[in-house]
């Protein structure tokens, strides 16, 4: 394929330069316009990025006037829209925009080899066909990949996008996204590895699955299993409005699980703003199965990233009639109880009070019931 500039920039000759309108995009990454092909701001932050698998960070691409887009390969980008956009400010209203790309179809099998994995750690992939894969499938034909889940980023959701883990083989999560088990086209993912050593993704042709289109937007691919507590984070401007979710996590308890950390439980991918998941002894979860909940038990959870004031926490429990669960909120005191109906919690944070931004600030207690012959 051709490279990002000739592709995705629409082969612009300066970060003014709108060759198609409605085409294309800035990438930036220099103070100097077209420096190594990017197209320059104030600041010379760059917008595109690929995986260090081993350091587990985001780190920006080198140039888009060498290197070439090649199939299967993903990358992290931010599109602030089409090359209309004025890149002088933060407060340009962003524009509908196609990313358009020209070079050979990939036809094939497809391997991605990765040789520095530690347990647990989280791969970015792309999908190497035009066309939706089941994601299931690739997993099976893959070596040292996590089959419990993999992870989308959704970027409908807060206000610039949020990571969604789907649960598999069915494809539900808890944020509502349309995040499924069907890859589409032109699409990247994380997928995370079951233990250290040899790593390797695979798609076979016979992963296809055609037809199978899912939208940019959300539809309500929620979740919902007995035994479930569900919490989404929103601003109260967003659930007020029927807006979207800024983040969410889940847990599932059932008499077949244990509480030790196992691959059927999701480590948590951090979002660039608004987090909430579970905090398993130091180790952040979007879904923890764990055993029935017994009284007295707590359960830390861990929240950063706010980038508003006054949020909402939607709860939700299916089952467990006879267990009463607690959201505790550890700066004001309180303590509610999370019934099987929707139960929502409104709370504000102050960026100049340690202890209302704190990580630590909320957990879920599992409540004492008395034995019908106590008094």
């Amino acid at each position: 394929m051709l490279k990002p500039n000739s592709n995705w920039q629409e082969d612009a000759f300066t970060k003014y330069d709108n060759p198609a309108p409605g085409f294309g995009t800035h990438i930036t990454g220099s103070l100097i316009d077209q420096e190594n092909g990017f197209d320059s701001t104030t600041s010379g932050n760059p917008s595109m990025f690929t995986v260090n698998v081993a350091a587990q960070q985001f780190e920006p691409i080198d140039n888009t006037d060498v290197n070439t887009l090649i199939a299967g390969e993903p990358y992290l980008l931010f599109i602030r829209g089409d090359r209309s956009i004025d890149l002088s400010t933060n407060a340009a209203t962003p524009t509908e925009t196609i990313l358009r790309a020209t070079g050979n179809l990939h036809l094939g099998s497809y391997t991605k080899n990765f040789t520095t994995v530690q347990e647990g750690d989280l791969i970015m992939i792309g999908n190497p066909y035009q066309s939706a894969v089941n994601i299931n499938s690739v997993i099976g034909n893959s070596t040292n990949i996590n089959s419990g889940q993999y992870y989308i980023y959704d970027p409908t959701l807060g206000d610039h996008g949020a990571y969604v883990t789907v649960i598999l083989p069915g494809g539900a999560n808890t944020s509502g996204s349309f995040a499924n088990q069907f890859l589409q086209p032109g699409q990247g993912a994380q997928v995370a590895s079951v233990s250290a050593g040899a790593t390797s993704v695979v798609f076979n042709e016979t992963d296809k699955a055609p037809g199978n289109f899912t939208s940019t937007n959300v539809t309500g691919n929620t979740l919902t299993t007995e035994g479930l507590l569900s919490v989404q984070l929103f601003t109260e401007d967003n659930f007020n409005n029927q807006g979207v979710v800024h983040d969410s996590f889940g847990i599932i308890f059932s008499d077949s699980e244990d509480n030790e950390i196992t691959p059927m439980d999701a480590v948590k991918p951090m979002n660039f703003y608004e987090n909430i998941g579970v905090n398993h002894q130091g180790t952040f979860l979007s879904l923890e199965r764990r055993a029935l909940p017994e009284g007295g038990e707590v359960l830390p959870l861990f929240t950063n990233g706010y980038q508003n004031t006054d949020y909402v926490l939607k709860m939700k429990l299916e089952g467990l009639e006879s267990t009463p669960l607690y959201l505790e909120d550890y700066y004001t005191g309180q303590s509610i109880l999370i019934e099987q109906e929707e139960i929502n919690y409104s709370f504000r944070v102050d960026a100049s009070v340690e202890e209302s931004i704190s990580t630590e600030r909320f957990s879920i207690r599992v409540g004492e019931r008395l034995e019908t012959d106590e008094f």
